[in-house]
């Protein structure tokens, strides 16, 4: 049996951000997606004209589709923006013994 994941990470931001600065952040991942060699399997996109789920975002964001779930990988490139520790907080789970 051959299991496929393929990971969905919106990147939100305040509405205070310019579209100039989530575009610049948005080409830093995919320098850094470049530079790993993941093209192919980690893909990044800017959006334009998103409805925000909340009043204080952005209407454009950037999504990232990963079909590798390696959470080096990803904190690796989400550091580069500045949110891998986000990341980590975000998909965390703890277990107990």
């Amino acid at each position: 049996m051959r299991v496929n994941f393929t990971g969905l990470y919106l990147i939100k931001f305040p509405n205070t951000e310019s579209k100039k600065s989530i575009q610049d952040k948005k080409n830093i991942l995919e320098n850094e997606i470049k530079s790993k060699k993941l093209d192919g399997i980690m893909y990044v996109n800017y959006r334009e004209n998103v409805e925000p789920a909340k009043d204080t975002q952005n209407t454009s964001d950037i999504m990232l589709v990963s079909s590798i779930d390696n959470p080096q990988q990803l904190h690796s490139v989400f550091s580069k923006i500045g949110l891998g520790d986000e990341y980590i907080n975000k998909t965390k789970i703890y277990l107990e013994a």
